[in-house]
């Protein structure tokens, strides 16, 4: 048996991880430093923000991390209100759909500078498929929790429409097109066998439970 799966593992040919979508610049200008999407847990204003993307090639795709250029806000002159927040990617055409998966995380860079990256890494039992689009969505870890962030533009110029919520996802506004929230979307490509050595796994198959069943007699 251990031989029979040793043949198969080695049909399955993966190809290399990669980037499934992308936004971010590069150097200094990784996201901007101006004005960005609010996202926010405050009494009486509670602001959730969805920015779609379309993963890259084709095929079926682990996920396995994200990043974020997101950044903390200023409560006043010489604090920040609570830095925290949950992202989670949805399903979604016009707008979010079902939700995949969801974390929390941290904004660590003030508001006007750039250029650390909220990151979520070692993520597991996700699928996304290449060519469709999801959606991206930060919010508060939970309604008037004091937290307020800002998720930056992307310096590269990507364009989307505004999508947000304003009681935690039940509904959307949907607005018009603006400058995409600065982020990247990481994942494998799921192995499958490669073409062409799938009559020759099947032939070798039958030879080694053939073989085996010789034995047995």
């Amino acid at each position: 048996m251990k031989l029979l799966l040793s043949v198969f593992l080695a049909a399955a040919i993966p190809s290399s991880a990669g980037i499934l979508f992308s936004d971010l610049g590069t150097g200094g200008s990784v996201y901007g430093t101006g004005a960005g999407s609010v996202i926010q847990g405050q009494p009486g204003s509670n602001v959730t923000n969805a920015r779609a993307f379309t993963v890259a090639g084709a095929g079926a795709f682990n996920l396995t991390q994200f990043d974020l250029g997101v950044v903390e806000d200023h409560n006043g002159v010489s604090s920040f209100f609570l830095n925290t927040f949950t992202a989670s990617i949805w399903t979604g055409g016009t707008q979010p759909g079902a939700k995949l998966g969801s974390w929390s995380l941290s904004a660590n860079e003030p508001n006007g500078s750039c250029c650390v990256l909220a990151s979520q890494t070692g993520i597991t039992g996700i699928t996304l498929t290449g060519g469709t689009q999801y959606f991206m969505v930060l919010g508060p870890d939970a309604p008037n929790d004091g937290s307020k962030i800002e998720w930056e533009d992307n310096t590269t110029g990507a364009i989307t429409n505004e999508v947000g919520s304003v009681n935690g996802g039940a509904s959307w506004i949907v607005g018009s097109s603006i400058t995409n929230a600065a982020f990247d979307v990481q994942g494998d490509p799921v192995s499958t066998p490669e073409p062409g050595s799938l009559p020759l796994l099947g032939s070798g198959m039958a030879g080694l439970l053939a073989a085996l069943r010789r034995k047995a007699l």
